[in-house]
């Protein structure tokens, strides 16, 4: 199946979506806080997988002061990779690591990664854009590209229990609705994507497939009536339990 974001307006012009992130509307901070914090009980250096990387600034928080070995980023848009790619040069980030910048599709760039090589997985507002029927493969795909132990940080715009994908989108998008520093040309374009492209799924649905994968979702270190966060555990005596959450 196509997915319906590759050709939208949204991905082909990253400064709209850079503009979300620097006005925080998405709580990308409180979620780059919460991924450091968890990133801080791992003290080896760190094989690192990011789906949805777009220019590379939620990894390069989250992994600030972590030693990097391999870095493997994927993005839809161009655009958004050039940047990363430019950024990695000027910063020389990750220091003394490898970083591969990938333009493609995440379902079959993931599929061609070695199983068992990434100890820490990202998924940031990546895999709404999977419909309900594709989720579940990815979920198991991510699980074997894990070693044991390893961990995969997924945020995400989730829907409330019951409710259904068309309600959830009347609700985020008067809240996109409230997005003023954005022209209004770019919020009816944040708008147009979220009904064609987002396909956000409930706490409980997200739970049962990391289950059936043979993954542990942990109580989420932050919750929104919009995005949440967690982080997905891959069985191991490596690593210890990671911080409370908030369910």
């Amino acid at each position: 199946m196509t997915d319906p974001s590759i050709s939208h307006p949204l991905f082909r012009n990253w400064d709209a979506y850079s503009t979300i992130i620097d006005r925080n509307w998405m709580m990308h901070r409180e979620i780059q806080s919460g991924v450091a914090d968890h990133l801080r009980m791992l003290h080896r250096p760190l094989r690192v997988l990011d789906l949805g990387c777009g220019n590379g600034w939620m990894a390069r928080q989250c992994l600030s002061g972590r030693s990097v070995s391999h870095y493997v980023g994927i993005d839809l848009s161009d655009h958004a990779i050039e940047q990363a790619r430019q950024v990695a040069q000027e910063t020389k980030w990750p220091e003394g690591a490898r970083a591969d910048w990938v333009v493609g599709r995440m379902e079959s760039e993931v599929e061609g990664l070695v199983d068992s090589s990434f100890d820490v997985v990202f998924t940031h507002y990546a895999l709404h854009h999977l419909t309900t029927s594709q989720k579940p493969s990815m979920v198991k795909q991510l699980t074997s590209k894990m070693v044991p132990g390893g961990r995969w940080y997924w945020s995400d715009v989730v829907r409330a229990e019951g409710e259904t994908r068309e309600a959830f989108l009347r609700r985020i998008q008067t809240e996109i609705e409230g997005w003023k520093d954005l022209a209004e040309s770019e919020v009816q374009k944040v708008i147009r994507h979220i009904w064609e492209s987002d396909f956000p799924e409930t706490v409980s649905q997200m739970k049962a497939w990391c289950e059936a994968a043979g993954v542990v979702m942990e109580p989420s270190f932050l919750r929104s009536p919009f995005y949440g966060a967690w982080s997905i555990r891959k069985p191991s005596d490596l690593v210890s339990s990671a911080p409370p959450g908030t369910d």
